[in-house]
């Protein structure tokens, strides 16, 4: 088991993908998140096709942060949960699906949660600015919530 740690702030790098249902959206917070510094990987699609698959998008993204290839990334679908759970059958993967800005610091503070999980038709752009700009400032607490997070790893896995 790797060590659960917060990620590196310094690391500007961050992951982005989505299905049709967040394709838009993926484009806008891409921009906005290069406009503040951020170098933004795009793990797809490039190209709106209304019949793609949130798990296409999602696991790749979640591999690379799994692998440590990245600190953090950001999903989109519809419902956010099909790629929450693509992004949760991954080791070392905390994706959270944060629908306000209080849930977004609350997944950082007391889940060290590394990918980000937007449900693309149940916010509105402002809240999603919202909740983007809790889940990158937050931090996590450690402590008890290390625990919790520790145990949770070790007791949910099986290497196949």
């Amino acid at each position: 088991m790797k060590a659960i740690t917060d990620w590196n702030k310094d690391d500007k790098r961050i992951g982005i993908a989505a299905d049709h249902g967040g394709f838009e959206l993926k484009k806008e917070i891409s921009a906005t998140l290069t406009a503040q510094g951020y170098e933004v990987l795009d793990y797809g699609p490039t190209v709106f096709d209304p019949l793609d698959d949130y798990s296409d998008f999602g696991v790749g993204l979640a591999r690379a942060v799994s692998f440590g290839e990245l600190e953090r990334g950001i999903l989109l679908c519809r419902s956010g949960v099909g790629m929450g759970i693509c992004a949760n059958r991954f080791h070392n993967v905390r994706g959270a699906l944060c629908f306000n800005e209080k849930i977004a610091s609350a997944c950082r503070a007391h889940n060290s949660a590394n990918v980000l999980v937007i449900p693309a038709d149940y916010v509105t752009k402002e809240e999603i600015e919202k909740i983007i700009t809790a889940w990158l400032g937050g931090s996590f607490e450690g402590g008890r919530h290390m625990a919790r997070l520790e145990k949770a790893e070790k007791l949910s896995y099986d290497d196949i």
